[in-house]
């Protein structure tokens, strides 16, 4: 009886789906069901780039899916057609919340993994006070009253989400799920790459040494064939500890933290200049990014001072780029490799409303911290924790440094 109750809701579900999806998503006239395609396509390309597993990719999928549909209700269709109303608190409901309210009980606790990413993906107000007051919940059923399928998801729902985070292999699924949630969402909206694909960086690092005449020294090769594993070196300066990084990176996702600006664009003009080495401005815009408060200023002077140097390849390079775009696509975590400082990426440990999608990123890339000495006992408490919680999430990790305290090993063991 009760699998013949299950077959008919999934059956009215199925029905009602079909036309929620052709509502509107956006006021410029895409649907959900075109917002959801944009989405599903760069969950594709994570996965088809091996940054995700099975379960998680089905599981993004289906948040994917389901995350807009709450939009599905008048008063939303009504703000998105006219473009002049605004949100009603009074009147209406979060949308992110609504889509709870659509869909499908499936699974447990798949099911708690996709309310926590779908009623989270946007922070419009207290998700729990909203679904546990009795006149929101009133007004909720009101708003979706078009739609037989609508059920709220209840006491035990709440009750279950804040179950699953307190344990932590349920809770590294949540952060997943609603971190990539939130990276695809973003990259569909603005229509832009979820990720470009490193397979370039192995090449080319292997091209500048036989250009330079040189051979791995101890510390690279050591680097080189300890690609999957988490590490530690310690080197002198002038010992190539940038190359050995990028050999550790080779052709994954990697991110580069150094502790002070100055040093940063050093290593990104080297990098650039000795190992991207490319004649067209893919080479920069499609490869190695630049993250630290005070990007954009310089790359924009940088710019100004290289298309004086006509017939440069550096200047043809800066003359082809549009710096505020290839910023973007730097701050959007999308680049193959991006050098940074740690403040820029590492807030995540604060956990604010939408951190997952900063540890989600990093939970696929390697992480390089060079010259930990620098930082002060506050700054690397923070980047000790950091570097915890990226590690368990599978994240690979690299330390290169000078100078390694007996306590920081002890701390990230």
């Amino acid at each position: 009886m009760e699998n013949t109750k299950a077959s008919a809701a999934d059956n009215l579900f199925a029905q009602e789906f079909e036309k929620m999806v052709k509502q509107l998503a956006k006021s410029g006239g895409v649907t959900i069901e075109e917002h959801n395609r944009a989405l599903l396509e760069r969950a594709k390309t994570l996965f088809g780039l091996g940054y995700i597993g099975q379960d998680i990719y089905e599981l993004l999928c289906e948040a994917c899916e389901y995350h807009d549909l709450g939009k599905a209700n008048p008063k939303m269709q009504e703000r998105l057609k006219s473009r002049e109303l605004k949100f009603d608190a009074d009147r209406e409901i979060p949308h992110n919340v609504l889509s709870m309210y659509l869909m499908p009980k499936n699974a447990l606790p798949e099911y708690y993994i996709l309310l926590f990413a779908v009623g989270f993906h946007h922070d419009y107000g207290d998700v729990f006070h909203l679904l546990e007051d009795t006149e929101k919940r009133s007004l909720a059923e009101e708003l979706l009253a078009q739609w037989e399928c609508a059920g709220h998801p209840g006491r035990k729902a709440i009750k279950g989400i804040k179950n699953c985070i307190m344990q932590p292999e349920i809770k590294e699924k949540m952060i997943l799920v609603k971190g990539l949630l939130h990276k695809c969402d973003y990259a569909a909206s603005g229509e832009t790459e979820i990720e470009y694909k490193n397979d370039f960086l192995m090449c080319k690092t292997k091209r500048f040494f036989e250009k330079k005449g040189f051979s791995y020294n101890e510390m690279q090769q050591f680097c080189l064939e300890r690609q999957d594993e988490n590490i530690m070196v310690v080197g002198q300066t002038g010992m190539g500890k940038t190359e050995a990084a990028l050999l550790w990176i080779g052709d994954h996702k990697g991110f580069i933290f150094l502790p002070v600006r100055t040093a940063i664009n050093k290593m990104y003009d080297r990098i650039r200049r000795e190992i991207i080495d490319d004649e067209s401005s893919d080479g920069i815009e499609k490869q190695l990014g630049l993250l630290h408060s005070d990007a954009v200023a310089r790359l924009l002077e940088q710019q100004e001072k290289k298309t004086q140097k006509i017939g440069s390849m550096e200047g043809a390079l800066y003359r082809e780029m549009d710096v505020i775009a290839y910023h973007n696509r730097s701050r959007q975590l999308a680049m193959p490799l991006t050098i940074s400082t740690v403040d820029q990426l590492f807030d995540f440990i604060f956990q604010y409303q939408t951190y997952e999608l900063k540890l989600a990123t990093l939970s696929y890339s390697k992480v390089v911290i060079d010259e930990i000495q620098m930082y002060g006992a506050d700054l690397l408490a923070d980047l000790v924790f950091g570097l915890k919680m990226i590690r368990e999430l599978g994240g690979r990790i690299a330390i290169t440094t000078a100078t390694l305290a007996p306590f920081i090993k002890g701390n990230t063991d």
